[in-house]
């Protein structure tokens, strides 16, 4: 009986090899939502909730912006379900919450204790304070190592952004939002 139940011969209608490098058979994304993102980010740049990002300085852009990033609010709203198609503002709630929670990490690390952006608070911002940025943003923020392109985009970037006059602050800034803003980070 054992003898009969596996061949040594492979079939002809074996499954396709899986594909290589990552790649999907579906290419389908699906947004990661307000909860996630925002726990994402308090993880991810080492805030408290409280200071991820505010509207007016006193309510909390998650709140603020729930019912526009894919949450509900059923006893506040009477809002139950889901929009079924994504509301017009959601990009821009996304970009406020990224942007503010990544400019509050850098005013942090210039300010005091650098806990992400300490490479770009020195006197000289060079290819090697570039390269440790990238290092750490992509594991921060995609939690996983960068590849070499990747790493000659953020050097590059940063490189450009000296160029220009533009302070280490700022340059930490927007570094970081570009990361947080990719297919990569907003979605799953």
């Amino acid at each position: 009986m054992a003898c009969g139940c596996s061949s040594p011969e492979p079939s002809a209608e074996a499954p396709a090899p899986l594909p290589t490098g990552g790649e999907s058979r579906k290419a389908r994304v699906r947004f990661k939502g307000i909860d996630r993102l925002q726990n994402d980010l308090v993880q991810a740049l080492a805030l408290p909730p409280s200071e991820l990002c505010t509207e007016l300085g006193s309510a909390p852009c998650a709140a603020a912006h729930r019912i526009a990033l894919g949450g509900v609010m059923p006893y506040d709203r009477g809002i139950h379900e889901p929009l079924p198609i994504r509301s017009v503002s959601s990009p821009a709630a996304v970009d406020r919450l990224v942007l503010f929670a990544c400019a509050r990490r850098a005013e942090l690390d210039f300010s005091s204790n650098p806990a992400l952006f300490g490479d770009l608070t020195g006197p000289a911002v060079g290819d090697e304070e570039a390269r440790r940025l990238a290092r750490k943003l992509h594991n921060a923020l995609l939690r996983r190592d960068e590849t070499p392109e990747e790493q000659a985009e953020i050097v590059a970037f940063v490189a450009q952004q000296k160029a220009k006059g533009v302070a280490p602050r700022d340059i930490a800034t927007l570094s970081c939002y570009a990361l947080g803003t990719s297919v990569e980070a907003l979605f799953y």
